[in-house]
């Protein structure tokens, strides 16, 4: 006797009970740890931002902090040797004004000045005194051959037979100097403030 076909099953919902629900694609969850699309986004553009500022806060100060350097090797007829010591005050007088160009418009951070202002003071005392200043006394006294090569290329283009008394060897040396110096510092102080004195909380996408 031939059997039967199985029976198609009813896949009607019976009376008092409810029908499975239909799953649905997951979809990420983002929470502090884990931004979305628009706060990586916000993040990034924010990140080249400070950057930028970060910049032009460094060259208006260096600008600054070169100025009084110079001068006062100039005003006071600092041998090369002991150039690092106009350093140390034209530094101090950078690090007054960097603090507050950074705290409030590279970083934009406006509260917090009792715990920000001894970690700044901190790195950037570091990054003048430990970084920079040694820096400088080592290109200026011990290894001046950077200085040589932008003198011969001021030379080179006549720029020395222009202004002979004003672009001298020493200026060279010393401008060579403070350059490489400050490339140092710079990246120094950048990274401490970022991730140490202007740090912010994440925000919430």
């Amino acid at each position: 006797m031939p059997s039967r076909p199985p029976a198609a099953r009813d896949r009607t919902p019976r009376p008092g009970k409810a029908a499975a629900p239909t799953p649905r694609a997951s979809t990420p969850a983002y929470g502090p740890s884990t931004p979305g699309p628009d706060g990586r986004a916000r993040a990034s553009a924010a990140g080249r931002t400070r950057i930028l500022r970060f910049l032009t806060v460094g060259v208006a100060n260096t600008l600054l902090d070169y100025v009084l350097f110079i001068g006062l090797t100039k005003l006071f007829s600092i041998d090369l040797d002991r150039v690092w010591l106009a350093k140390v005050a034209s530094g101090g007088a950078a690090i007054t004004i960097s603090f507050w160009l950074n705290r409030g418009w590279a970083f934009g951070v406006r509260h917090r000045l009792t715990r920000q202002a001894p970690a700044f003071l901190t790195v950037t005392v570091i990054g003048v005194y430990v970084v920079q200043t040694p820096l400088i006394f080592v290109f200026t006294a011990i290894v001046d051959a950077p200085g040589d090569v932008l003198y011969d290329l001021l030379r080179a283009f006549g720029l020395v037979d222009i202004a002979p008394s004003v672009l001298t060897r020493d200026l060279a040396v010393k401008t060579t100097a403070f350059a490489l110096a400050t490339i140092a510092s710079m990246t120094w102080n950048f990274t401490g403030y970022r991730l140490w004195v202007f740090r912010q909380a994440p925000e919430r996408s």
